[in-house]
């Protein structure tokens, strides 16, 4: 039997490629076989990077208790993985997924938490001064302010650095706070170029960029990043916890402006922050307004992707929650986009006053000039939408629900508006299945699918109903999803249920 040593290195090359970037265990272990394998493995293992945090907070009540997380802010693997790449470029050239978790200036933290225990050496600090002073900048004032971040083991420095270094990364997770990009700013430019006035050379390949905010009070304007957006090679931009604001009162603030069509991302998604809730958080959500995502959206090529998902309760949020955009300006904004966009997930939250009918629910147009959409993800859907749908539609997915909801499901079943539907998804916390029991006159959960099963007869389309309570015949308290089609139903139990994020990936 040929042992794994004797192989040809080719082979070697094609075995250890199928080895997961996150199996770094194996990696090492055979990086420590000899020179020649770890020639073969290092690669892979300087892959991907992630400086991830455990995350700090537990739920107590509404607030988060700030003295559950005990340790250092986890800089040493950035400072050290920075340092590796500037030693080693060939390493350095491997690199294609960067993900820091880790900020500066997080008021969950106390001055303690930062404190970083085994500072660099003398020799890494210089070596990271050098790499710095070696870059295009446009003043040396800039190269100056850098120098000073990296001393104080700033992280939004240390992350600029290291993108300076590694020149084919294509994914970027990093945190912001409410002044971004100091240094990435200087990397990539006001509008990314260079001195010459040609493109920037910088983060060039970066094709996905997913950003977070880290300040519990204040979200990152969208304004102040739009280097990134004009990325060249930028197909994905994911922003949770911005703000973005055609006008607002901070000193120095811009409007976002930009040129229509100039834009390479074709996948957009804007989400509410998860990271900061609760009474002592004065920002709950991210906001939007009708001008600012315009900019946006206009500014894009050709966007195939939208999801968005915020919901500003004026009670709790320190933005002005008058500035989020509702659907109708949702679809305005895309309107330019109509005959490009394929998904388009949009969930605008039970507590957004504005964008509910007082006593009903989210007003929207027809969809029917959106020719080439295929998912569809909705708050709300009645009978009179059943015909508002575009004929490409495959995937509907529905996000509240009553009585009324199943009648327009029959309604859009029968009369074949959507020649082309596959699955339709009805999802809500609170469920409990009785408005789909409502809709068939009975009481008996069984009854009520069978019913449906006779209207999806001979109709290759399969309804599925998630919950987060259980169908009344399931015994225990769990999650449940039921899968409805011309055949019959069955109920799957204890499953993940998706959130609005998630069910456009779905099938």
């Amino acid at each position: 039997m040929a042992k794994l040593t004797n192989l040809p290195v080719e082979l070697r090359e094609h075995i250890i490629s199928f080895l997961p970037l996150t199996d770094r265990h194996t990696l090492l272990a055979l990086c420590r076989i000899s020179k020649d394998f770890c020639a073969l493995a290092q690669p892979r293992l300087f892959r991907e990077f992630s400086s991830s945090r455990p995350r700090p907070w537990r739920k107590v009540g509404t607030i988060y208790d700030t003295q559950s997380y005990g340790g250092s802010v986890p800089k040493r693997a950035l400072i050290h993985f920075t340092h590796t790449v500037i030693s080693r470029p060939d390493l350095a050239s491997q690199v294609r997924y960067i993900t820091i978790e880790s900020f500066d200036d997080d008021d969950l933290f106390t001055a303690e938490d930062e404190e970083y225990l085994e500072p660099p050496t003398p020799e890494m600090m210089e070596n990271f001064k050098r790499a710095i002073e070696r870059l295009p900048l446009s003043d040396t004032n800039q190269a100056t302010a850098w120098i000073e971040n990296i001393m104080k083991l700033k992280i939004t420095a240390l992350t600029a650095l290291l993108l300076s270094q590694t020149p084919n990364v294509k994914s970027l997770y990093v945190v912001l706070d409410s002044s971004p990009l100091d240094e990435l700013g200087y990397l990539i430019g006001k509008k990314n170029t260079a001195l010459s006035g040609s493109p920037s050379s910088y983060c060039s390949a970066l094709t996905a960029v997913h950003t977070t905010c880290g300040n519990s009070k204040y979200g990152f304007r969208l304004q102040h990043i739009t280097p990134l957006l004009r990325l060249p090679a930028l197909e994905t931009f994911s922003g949770e916890g911005l703000l973005g604001y055609s006008e607002y009162s901070n000193s120095g603030s811009q409007e976002l402006s930009i040129e229509p069509g100039t834009l390479s991302i074709s996948h957009l998604e804007l989400y509410s922050t998860t990271r900061h809730v609760g009474g002592e958080c004065d920002l709950r959500q991210s906001s939007i307004d009708e001008k600012c995502l315009t900019s946006l959206v206009s500014g894009c090529k050709q966007l195939k992707v939208f999801k968005y998902a915020a919901d500003n309760p004026p009670s709790l949020s320190g933005a002005d929650s008058m500035k989020q955009v509702n659907m109708l300006e949702i679809q305005s904004a895309l309107h330019c986009q109509r005959h490009t966009l394929q998904k388009l997930a949009v969930d605008t939250g039970p507590c957004n006053f504005r964008t509910m009918r007082e006593g009903g629910d989210d007003e929207y147009n027809p969809f029917t000039e959106y020719t080439r959409l295929r998912h569809l993800d909705l708050p709300f859907f009645s009978m009179v939408a059943a015909r508002e749908l575009p004929v490409s539609l495959e995937y509907l997915i529905i996000r509240r629900c009553d009585a009324s909801l199943f009648r327009g499901i029959v309604k859009l079943v029968e009369g074949r508006v959507c020649p082309s539907l596959k699955m339709i998804t009805v999802t809500y916390k609170t469920f409990e299945f009785r408005y789909f029991q409502e809709w068939a006159g009975t009481d008996r959960f069984e009854d009520a699918c069978k019913s449906m099963t006779a209207v999806l007869q001979g109709k290759d389309i399969t309804l599925a109903l998630a919950s987060r309570l259980k169908p009344s015949q399931v015994s225990g308290d769990v999650k449940a999803v039921v899968y409805i089609d011309g055949n019959g139903f069955n109920i799957k139990t204890d499953v993940t249920l998706p959130g609005v994020s998630d069910f456009a990936d779905m099938f």
